[in-house]
């Protein structure tokens, strides 16, 4: 997939150094089983969903419609686009699959063999003229050893016109297209079915193991990192849990406000394209009116500018 913004160039990387920095500062809580790090993903996801689109990943992911609607995917946030595929199946000639004793996935292989016969006037000298030679290519894909091509990608536009066709009383007044799609309950609704659809889109970055990951940026790195102090203090006070917890929880509630602060700003900061994109549009909108202040005109003194023509106006005596 292309990307769907240029101006976004934030990297992404796993909470294991962040959270291993939390445990190690809290050795004493961490000794004493006071910290839950699974609660630890709870707060990563909320402090992104705070900031909100700017630090959401771009993505892109296939999902099958069956019953006249798809199941999105569990990190969508929000969308860009999405196009109908018609998807065929191509067989694999050859294809060998097993499964280890290690619980490994299934492996399958694809050979494909060239053979040659070396002729009697072969310009390279070799041994053993006459045999055959034999050249195999083997390939193999971890999962599925069916091939899919998708063809004839149709836009779809979203829109709140398609009604779910299983709920009671449903009211279908107003008539929905064919392309026409509807977010609700975490599906898409369509008016087609036993097709794909391609969807681009922005989520909540995860990685591999769908646990959530935190942007290579300090400022949301720390907000994210102060929040969790502030959870664990906070729930370890209400529930009277460590003595004199309170004189913590202050300090790293102020850290919280001060870091998360830096990081909304720099949400916010538009990106350098942004910045050039707007000062070649202000430059193209106020080209007329800026002339009487720019000195590199010819004539910039007869223009009201450092000989004043004594008329209050910056326009040309005649």
């Amino acid at each position: 997939m292309g990307v769907i913004n240029p101006e976004n160039t934030l990297h992404f990387r796993k909470t294991t150094e962040l959270f291993a920095r939390v445990k190690e500062r809290l050795s004493t809580f961490d000794a004493n089983n006071f910290i839950d790090e699974g609660k630890f993903y709870t707060d990563v996801a909320y402090i992104l969903n705070q900031l909100g689109a700017a630090v959401y990943k771009e993505c892109e992911a296939l999902i099958e419609v069956k019953d006249d609607r798809a199941k999105l995917p569990c990190n969508f946030k929000l969308w860009y686009a999405a196009f109908k595929c018609h998807r065929n199946l191509e067989g694999q000639t050859k294809s060998i699959n097993y499964q280890d004793n290690f619980g490994q996935p299934w492996i399958y292989f694809q050979d494909k063999e060239v053979t040659d016969i070396c002729p009697q006037n072969c310009c390279i000298n070799c041994e053993g003229t006459g045999e055959k030679t034999r050249i195999v290519v083997r390939t193999y894909v971890n999962g599925d050893d069916n091939v899919f091509h998708f063809h004839h990608p149709m836009p779809l536009i979203l829109s709140p016109n398609v009604k779910d066709h299983c709920a009671p009383h449903c009211m279908k007044v107003i008539h929905a297209g064919w392309n026409e799609v509807t977010i609700a309950d975490g599906y898409i609704r369509t008016k087609f079915n036993d097709d794909c659809i391609y969807m681009q889109y922005y989520g909540l970055p995860i990685d591999n193991d769908y646990l959530p990951m935190i942007p290579d940026e300090e400022s949301i790195e720390k907000a994210i990192e102060y929040y969790i102090y502030k959870m664990m203090f906070e729930e370890w006070f209400l529930n009277s849990s460590v003595p004199n917890i309170l004189q913590q929880l202050q300090y790293v509630s102020a850290e919280y406000e001060k870091y998360f602060a830096q990081a909304r700003y720099y949400c916010k900061l538009p990106s350098f394209q942004r910045m050039v994109q707007s000062l070649r549009i202000m430059r193209k909108n106020l080209k007329f009116y800026n002339m009487n202040f720019d000195k590199t005109v010819a004539g910039y003194e007869d223009w009201g500018g450092a000989a004043n023509n004594g008329w209050g106006l910056g326009f040309r005596r005649f």
